[in-house]
């Protein structure tokens, strides 16, 4: 089978979710309504290209010969792992060449890119060309394509874009000059080796593009999604020619950075459950609390993921930081994904109790991302997570306020989905993961899960709460679940000191609210 040849685009994202890139001397149709980012990633594509031309210029080459690197392409074969890039006779093409119709003039155009990180003036004229359609445009379409295809083959021209395609739409006399026109423009630009990158101002799900789409080999689409409030930007590969894309909508976001694009987590989760059971192994993951870790049969098995559910104040966080420091002392690397406090705010805490979290951050045994729950992107997160457990090879993590990413992961009715994919990562990475779950009832012993798809994707359930005993309010703890694994199920009081933190007794049962029911709304059977 033939190798197909990719262009990596500079994107961070885009490739994994084109499969791999951009297939060279392919044509690309980027299409999304006004403000979705079209021309910001077409400069940051020529921009990229660029850069890669300056790289191959630094490579030496040996002495008498002829460069016969191919610098923008990688080659995937039948696998769809890259290879190599393969050697041509002819010496690789150097320039992106931007043509523009009747967008905005180019003098304002890098104005604004100038703002940009990957922006480099001195890319100009030798790597990147910036030019314009529209002295042409009055003549129709067969004299904008031949002086497209000239100037490709008088500047060397390797990768070239043409911003604002409904221009040229309107040149047409019906929609089979469109397609004419492509074909011609495609065809030509791939025997030239070229790739093609056109951008259409219209939403991929209005109708009337299908003469526009039919000859792209790539069609990308961008869309600027309103749910109340908000804007959800998103992005799709609908068809790409050769290669398998990663389908779905996927996040986007534009900083001064640039473009980044955070696949969508869910479909880069592994779709077979390979990884081995929390009741398979015997080591078992600690809290340094000797009579928690008797609860649970000797601590959590090492892998396993656990719900700890229980109401405001109750001591969830001050367990999850608990659980972090133990692992911290053992060497175990740690990650806390929160929502609610800072780290100032779980420094002093966790001194107050006794526990030294400071200088665990401080020694990298211990990473604290604290992130306001505004706007809060799952993909991102996801992201995130990922970057810190390759960094730092976390053996142990927290999400604390679990409630906050399923209600980011309600878009698109993506909750169960994004979760089950948040669990798996963490299962085939052999890191034994708590999530924290808040309850809305103080006191009392009415409990109902059935709203948290974790229920039933956690192996282990623990319950803090408080009730009502002779009078006052005491703290209780229960192991409600242990999947496949020995535990004690009798709920203990517990109470929290100042330097000692958590201390379990043994609840006796007497006078006061009883304990029977507090598995209530929670199938054990699961």
């Amino acid at each position: 089978m033939k190798e197909i040849k990719v262009m990596n685009t500079g994107i961070p994202g885009f490739d994994t979710v084109l499969g791999g890139g951009i297939p060279v001397g392919s044509l690309v149709m980027l299409i999304g309504n006004p403000g979705t980012g079209k021309t910001l990633m077409i400069q940051q594509l020529c921009f990229a290209w660029a850069r890669r031309q300056q790289e191959i210029r630094r490579q030496p080459e040996t002495a008498g010969a002829v460069s016969t690197q191919e610098p923008p392409t990688l080659a995937i074969g039948p696998s769809g792992k890259k290879k190599n890039p393969r050697k041509s006779s002819e010496r690789a093409r150097s320039k992106a060449i931007y043509f523009s119709t009747l967008s905005e003039p180019h003098d304002k155009l890098i104005e604004h890119i100038s703002q940009m990180d990957f922006f480099d003036e001195s890319f100009f004229v030798e790597d990147i060309r910036l030019l314009s359609l529209t002295s042409v445009m009055d003549e129709g379409l067969d004299k904008v394509a031949n002086l497209i295809v000239d100037t490709v083959r008088h500047e060397n021209a390797g990768f070239v874009c043409i911003d604002g395609f409904r221009a040229l739409e309107g040149l047409a006399a019906n929609p089979d000059s469109i397609r004419r026109f492509l074909y011609r423009l495609s065809a030509q630009l791939n025997l030239l080796g070229v790739t093609a990158v056109i951008s259409l101002e219209r939403s991929l799900t209005e109708t009337g593009s299908e003469g526009d789409l039919t000859i792209a080999d790539v069609i990308i689409g961008l869309y600027n999604v309103v749910e109340g409030p908000r804007v959800y930007n998103r992005v799709e590969v609908r068809k790409i020619r050769g290669l398998r894309q990663v389908r779905g909508l996927h996040t986007y976001d534009i900083s001064k950075k640039g473009w980044t694009i955070y696949p969508r987590f869910e479909s880069l989760a592994p779709q077979l459950l390979s990884y081995p059971g929390a009741g398979s192994t015997d080591t078992r993951v600690g809290f340094g609390i000797p009579a928690l870790e008797k609860m649970l049969g000797g601590g959590l098995p090492k892998g396993s993921t656990t719900l700890l559910a229980g109401s405001l104040g109750v001591g969830k966080t001050l367990l999850c930081l608990s659980y972090l420091i133990e692992g911290a002392h053992q060497g175990q690397p740690g990650l806390y994904v929160g929502f609610y406090e800072s780290a100032a705010q779980l420094f002093i805490k966790a001194e107050r109790f006794g526990l030294d979290l400071r200088r665990a951050v401080e020694n990298g045994l211990i990473t604290l991302l604290n992130i306001a729950p505004i706007q809060l992107e799952p993909d991102v997160l996801a992201a995130r997570i990922n970057e810190e457990v390759e960094q730092h090879g976390v053996q142990r993590f927290v999400v604390d306020g679990v409630l906050e990413v399923e209600e980011a992961s309600r878009f698109g009715n993506r909750t169960h989905d994004y979760l089950a994919a948040l669990v798996g990562f963490s299962k085939e990475k052999n890191i034994t993961t708590i999530y924290t779950y808040k309850i809305s009832k103080i006191i009392g012993t009415e409990l109902d899960f059935s709203n948290t798809p974790l229920a039933i994707l956690a192996e282990n359930l623990i319950l803090l709460r408080q009730l009502e005993r002779q009078n006052k309010f005491v703290r209780v703890i229960s192991i409600l679940q242990m999947r496949d694994s020995s535990h004690d199920s009798e709920p203990k009081e517990f109470t929290i000191e100042p330097d000692t933190g958590i201390n379990i007794q043994v609840y006796d049962g007497g006078e006061g609210a009883p304990v029977s029911g507090l598995a209530g709304g929670f199938d054990q059977d699961n």
